[in-house]
């Protein structure tokens, strides 16, 4: 394994400190600091960039050839962390403590180490890992937005409240379906100097605003949870996978709900991410296209089709299949 030390803020001393330890130079464009790993340590890059508001982001974009640690130890009040893990995972730890936190691809991860005590992170060797670290100089950022926080859940007020760092916090979660989203621009901004960094800076307090809002849905009950996280899009899937092989039996949203493991409020966030459409709508929608198929491919009659499709009733399907076609059943096979 592979231990370096960090012990210098803000992110142009921390990647000078990663990079003497490598060996390897800091390149600078207009304040966004970045090194490109060694080889033999591996290949892939950290880059990042302080703002004036007392946000930062960190992205590490890597995969090492061992297992590698970064161990932030600085004399001073570390900055609050969200912690995002794109692809692969990451394994944080408090400094002196020897509980570590694994942190998985989908995953998140609200950090405050307490008093001046860091924070260390384990890098699996020979996997892609992709990492997004928001950090927030909580002392700046009380400043500028005390007025703003007055509104804030009382956990989440406390927590950035407290810039003497008296307490540790750790929040583990799933990201919301909007950071896929941000993640994304981040990763495909090209410009350069002053627009990137405004850009960058935009995405920063974007990203801070929206851990806020995931945090607030993490603590309501389960049922009362409304904002879909992106590791239960596959629950969506098997949702859908259960209605296409289940069309001909009666399917209501309480019964897909069981089956999947998501609120029915989740399920109809998910519907309509995937498919833009509600879940009744959907049902519906994939009922008629599955009769056009049989009626041009099969000599089943109305009666068999309304059975196949889960339907009772032939002048309800009738109607259905008019207002999506804007033709008869019945006159498919007459135009055949």
């Amino acid at each position: 394994m592979k231990k370096i030390k960090v012990s210098s803020l803000p992110f142009k001393d921390v990647l000078n400190d990663i990079a003497e330890a490598l060996e390897i130079s800091v390149s600078e464009s207009c304040s966004e600091f970045s090194l490109e790993l060694p080889k033999n340590i591996g290949e892939g890059s950290i880059k990042g960039i302080n703002f004036d508001t007392g946000l930062g982001i960190l992205i590490y974009d890597c995969t090492f050839s061992l297992d590698f640690e970064i161990c932030f130890s600085v004399d001073k009040v570390h900055p609050l962390k969200y912690i995002y893990a794109l692809e692969g995972e990451v394994n944080h730890s408090f400094e002196r403590e020897t509980n570590s936190h694994k942190i998985e691809t989908y995953k998140s991860a609200i950090v405050a180490s307490s008093e001046h005590h860091g924070h260390i992170l384990n890098f699996k060797a020979n996997q892609k890992t992709t990492i997004v670290s928001l950090e927030i100089d909580r002392k700046v950022f009380k400043e500028r937005m005390l007025c703003e926080m007055s509104n804030l859940n009382a956990q989440l007020k406390d927590l950035f409240l407290d810039v003497e760092a008296s307490k540790k916090f750790y929040h583990a979660g799933h990201y919301s379906l909007r950071f896929q989203e941000l993640f994304e621009a981040l990763d495909k901004f090209e410009e350069k100097r002053l627009v990137r960094k405004m850009f960058l800076e935009g995405k920063a307090s974007e990203i801070f605003v929206n851990q806020i809002l995931d945090f607030e849905d993490d603590i309501k009950a389960d049922a009362d949870k409304t904002i879909l996280r992106k590791s239960e899009i596959e629950a969506i899937k098997k949702a859908t996978s259960f209605i296409h092989e289940n069309i001909k039996d009666p399917i209501t949203i309480k019964m897909l709900s069981r089956k999947v493991g998501l609120n029915p409020n989740k399920l109809q966030e998910g519907f309509k991410y995937l498919y833009k459409s509600s879940i009744n709508e959907y049902l519906n929608d994939y009922r008629m296209t599955l009769a056009m198929q049989y009626l041009k491919n099969t000599e089943k009659s109305i009666s068999e089709i309304c059975y196949a499709i889960g339907l009772s009733s032939r002048s309800y399907f009738s109607k259905t299949f008019k207002n999506r076609y804007n033709i008869l059943p019945s006159a498919i096979r007459k135009t055949d």
